[in-house]
């Protein structure tokens, strides 16, 4: 939800020059730590605590030493396959927000050389390298690399949020969505189904999460767009 957010943000602060997106990356950085690192450090501070006062951290000693819980401090236990989900398994999600918003950056940069659509091409051609790789070749050293865990498995995902950014300004303007995401929408529960049954393959599971979530994503999005101004509106403060 919140990367189509910071690209429209930055295509309306750059609307004389909408090619060339101008990005601070101080304040970025700055606002990353405030919005996802805090919260995190102080879930992970209570939940070490409630271990801690219960005893429940002695099931686990690998988990909750001094390392472990400095190399979760900085997110980074995705890397670990024997902490990779720490004191609190969800939190291996942290270590994922951090990779893709530091690619970030490089992202918008090279919008200066190649357009949006391009971008999103490109970037599925490296998600779908990087999970091949990983089912074929790295899963004996990690295995929840095939699963997402680094950045290029799903960079696709990631950079279809700017691409669907780059549509939505479009349609605000015109009143007609790019022909692809028009399409893609018009479809998207089909689509959703689809990448389910991509499963059931192996080479099709290379990209079977990046169809599933696309397909979601543009559904809700529609679903949530036809609901009463009384329901949808309670809803945006999930983005």
């Amino acid at each position: 939800c919140a990367l189509p957010i910071f690209t429209l943000s930055l295509l309306n602060k750059n609307e004389s020059k909408p090619v060339v997106l101008s990005l601070n990356l101080r304040d970025w950085f700055i606002g990353r730590v405030k919005r996802i690192l805090l919260p995190y450090w102080i879930a992970l501070f209570t939940i070490f605590l409630l271990l801690k006062a219960y005893d429940l951290y002695f099931f686990d000693i690998k988990t909750t030493s001094f390392t472990s819980m400095i190399i979760q401090f900085l997110g980074i236990q995705l890397f670990f396959q024997s902490i990779w989900g720490g004191i609190n398994p969800p939190t291996w999600f942290i270590g994922l927000i951090i990779q893709l918003y530091l690619a970030f950056p490089l992202l918008i940069f090279s919008l200066r050389r190649i357009n949006i659509g391009s971008l999103f091409m490109i970037s599925i051609v490296v998600t779908f390298a990087f999970r091949f790789l990983g089912i074929y070749y790295l899963n004996e050293y990690n295995l929840y690399f095939a699963y997402g865990a680094f950045f290029g498995c799903r960079l696709a995902e990631f950079v279809f949020g700017m691409f669907f950014a780059f549509s939505y300004k479009q349609y605000l303007k015109d009143g007609r969505w790019p022909r692809l995401i028009g399409n893609l929408r018009k479809c998207s529960l089909p689509l959703y189904l689809v990448g389910i049954i991509m499963h059931w393959s192996i080479i099709t599971a290379t990209l079977c999460d990046t169809v599933i979530g696309i397909a979601l994503f543009l559904f809700l999005w529609t679903a949530t767009n036809h609901l009463p101004e009384t329901i949808s509106r309670p809803l945006r403060i999930l983005g």
